[in-house]
């Protein structure tokens, strides 16, 4: 796993991101990130973004980058929390550059907590009082975990996502449709190496 990784787009681009050690902590690759923020280039602008079990922070911060007008990164484990904020920090009082100008004024914020424990309240009206509910969510757990539709269900049933929203899913081989609850579709499905992501939303 790299000990860093780059933001590819938006004001930030070219920023280089640490990550942190941590067992089982694997940032999303450049390719598949050049990939959905193609999909989302319409939708990232003004946006109200989740990056649910976040470990590096790449998919928010690069969601930040292009524009968007809130990011809320939760992340469990304390460390890579406390490193996740150093770098949110980092990133906001940056100067220079490769493109010698970072002027982005997104909100962000980094929630240490877990990310099942919170989906099972409702989110907050105030986002400076909690979570609110979002336009963009990412959800890249542990492989391993195989939390993704447990996810799903409780960002659905406990009314964490916005009209019209996305959520970005992630995770090893294997079609998107597996892991998708009854009435979910999906938006745009790729694959890069024996990872398989996309975009998906809950029908009506």
């Amino acid at each position: 796993m790299p000990n860093r990784v780059r933001i590819i787009g938006g004001s930030w681009r070219g920023r280089w991101l640490d990550v942190a050690d941590s067992p089982g902590l694997r940032p999303s690759g450049d390719r598949v990130r050049e990939t959905l923020f193609n999909w989302l280039q319409h939708d990232v602008s003004g946006s109200l973004c989740l990056d649910l079990f976040a470990g590096s922070g790449v998919l928010g911060l690069e969601a930040a980058s292009r524009g968007a007008r809130e990011v809320h990164l939760v992340e469990q484990n304390r460390a890579v929390a406390d490193a996740l904020s150093l770098q949110v920090d980092r990133f906001k009082n940056a100067g220079g550059g490769e493109n010698g100008l970072y002027d982005n004024h997104a909100s962000m914020h980094v929630h240490c907590a877990d990310t099942q424990t919170l989906l099972a309240g409702k989110p907050s009206v105030r986002s400076d009082n909690g979570l609110p509910a979002a336009d963009i969510v990412f959800v890249d757990p542990p492989f391993a975990a195989g939390l993704q539709r447990q996810v799903l269900l409780a960002l659905q049933k406990n009314d964490w996502l916005r009209p019209q929203a996305l959520v970005y899913i992630e995770m090893e081989k294997g079609d998107l449709s597996s892991v998708l609850p009854e009435n979910w579709a999906i938006h745009r499905e790729s694959r890069a190496g024996r990872v398989t992501f996309g975009l998906v939303y809950p029908g009506s």
